[in-house]
């Protein structure tokens, strides 16, 4: 299995239109907030013809981007649309549609789109339709061309649940709930320079060691299983988490099995989800 890290949100620093129908009930400014319980509201009421929220992101230059990231959206039955193109609204560049991810109950509300390919393009639109008149709510929009491990990783998640379970002096047994978060664990086991420490021309360029140096544990970050099969898009809606770093392990340099005389690296992160 592999992995993509996406750690740089373009739709944070780019300008940020709501071209939505209906009326706005909370700022689409808040889709670039952290918190995903700080909502970008919009109402939208009518069904025939069936009315959208729209959301256009210019990022004033030519940005390249192979995924965008809807997190914390409600929208029980819809459809999403993202459009690259030249100017606002435009899908001269690349486009992508289909159904909401549902999944089950418990599933988090979430759509990941992979663009199949890495586009330059300066504007960038994401239309979400529900199928019946509603408030529709956006927690998080993220943008970016990730950060890219195709093997040599090993995918762990569990589910912590922080709740606490005590007994009253006459016995009797409460409880106090807390809401339940994913934990994930990446271990890269077979880094080659260039992903575990860049590109020496171009401080720039994405790898694990930029990672560490320009996110931390401070700051958010998207992390996406990528695997193949049938059950492909199940495996990335389900295990696919927006979080920050809660710890990581040294960098381990030792050298290539393939005889090469090279090196490679092994490093191990934690993440945990917020909501």
């Amino acid at each position: 299995m592999g992995a993509l890290i996406s750690y740089n949100n373009l739709g944070d620093s780019a300008i940020l239109t709501n071209n939505s129908d209906g009326s706005e009930v909370l700022t689409e400014a808040n889709v670039k907030v952290r918190q995903l319980g700080k909502p970008f509201r919009q109402n939208i009421t009518a069904t025939s013809p069936l009315e959208s929220a729209i959301l256009d992101f210019d990022f004033s230059t030519a940005k390249s981007i192979s995924y965008v990231g809807i997190f914390g959206h409600n929208i029980t039955d819809g459809t999403y649309a993202v459009d690259l193109g030249t100017s606002e609204g435009a899908s001269d560049v690349a486009s992508a549609s289909g159904t909401l991810w549902q999944g089950v109950v418990d599933d988090p509300k979430q759509q990941h789109v992979l663009l199949g390919a890495t586009y330059s393009a300066r504007y960038l639109r994401v239309t979400l339709t529900p199928s019946n008149g509603v408030d529709v709510d956006v927690g998080r929009i993220w943008i970016d061309d990730p950060l890219v491990i195709p093997v040599g990783l090993e995918f762990e998640q569990t589910v912590r649940d922080d709740s606490q379970s005590n007994r009253s002096i006459g016995a009797s047994k409460y409880a106090y709930e807390r809401p339940r978060y994913r934990v994930t664990n990446l271990i890269f086991n077979n880094l080659t320079e260039a992903q575990a420490l860049g590109d020496s021309s171009d401080n720039t360029a994405k790898s694990v060691h930029h990672m560490d140096m320009t996110v931390g544990t401070h700051a958010p970050l998207v992390i996406l299983p990528e695997t193949s099969g049938a059950d492909a898009q199940q495996v990335i809606h389900k295990l696919g988490c927006y979080g920050s770093i809660a710890n990581s392990t040294p960098l381990r340099v030792m050298p290539a099995k393939d005889g090469s005389g090279g090196w490679r690296y092994r490093k191990q992160f934690t993440f945990e989800e917020e909501r």
